[in-house]
């Protein structure tokens, strides 16, 4: 073999691992990548994950919060209305011309706004 030959032969190898050594870093760069991308997938899934059971936790706190109020209001409501039957039975019993005489009274305004309201 010449050197000529030598030369070629050794240039062509050279050439061959250095391609070699380029696909091998390109798979590696792109397995690596790859392996990234995944974690980064299951970091955000998580993440997700997390944030939407957050999201449920403080809709069902916020659901029963609104509950707890609405009962509480419901039966600060019942126990107004039932101070005020009571109120207007005890002035019955004192005085029942006067209770019906305002009644009938209430009665009329009611009747009358009704009226102004329609009349528009």
């Amino acid at each position: 073999m010449t050197n000529t030959n030598r030369d070629i032969a050794e240039a062509t190898k050279a050439a061959r691992e250095a391609a070699a050594r380029a696909v091998n870093s390109t798979a590696d760069a792109a397995e690596d990548l790859s392996d990234d991308a995944e974690d980064a997938a299951e970091r955000a899934t998580a993440v997700v994950g997390d944030l939407v059971d957050d999201v449920k936790a403080k809709a069902a706190d916020a659901g029963e919060a609104i509950s707890d109020q609405a009962r509480e209001a419901y039966s600060e409501a019942k126990n107004a209305a039932d101070d005020g039957i009571a109120y207007v039975q005890a002035k019955y019993r004192e005085n029942p011309g006067l209770v019906i005489g305002v009644a009938v009274a209430a009665f009329v305004v009611v009747v009358a706004v009704a009226r102004a309201i329609f009349r528009r």
